[in-house]
């Protein structure tokens, strides 16, 4: 599934999806990953920084193209039986 986000991401004027191994973190998809049997895709949301820290912001530029991203990901899940 990442391999097809970095390519429908491309898609968009050859952008750039950069993968990191491991992030962890205290969400959902973060306690999954830790169980060894789930496979997690995640952070593909709006580009930023500072996520839940007073000086957060996004790239504006980011919202259509990862929103983009994200329709296409459950289409392709859809396709899949």
């Amino acid at each position: 599934m990442a391999q097809k986000a970095r390519a429908i991401y491309a898609e968009l004027e050859g952008r750039q999806l950069f993968f990191h191994p491991v992030t962890g973190g205290g969400t959902d998809a973060g306690f999954a990953s830790g169980s060894g049997k789930a496979a997690v895709l995640e952070s593909l949301g709006l580009a930023g920084w500072g996520f839940h820290a007073k000086d957060e912001y996004i790239e504006i530029d980011s919202i259509v193209p990862r929103l983009y991203l994200t329709g296409r990901l459950l289409q392709e899940l859809g396709k899949t039986p």
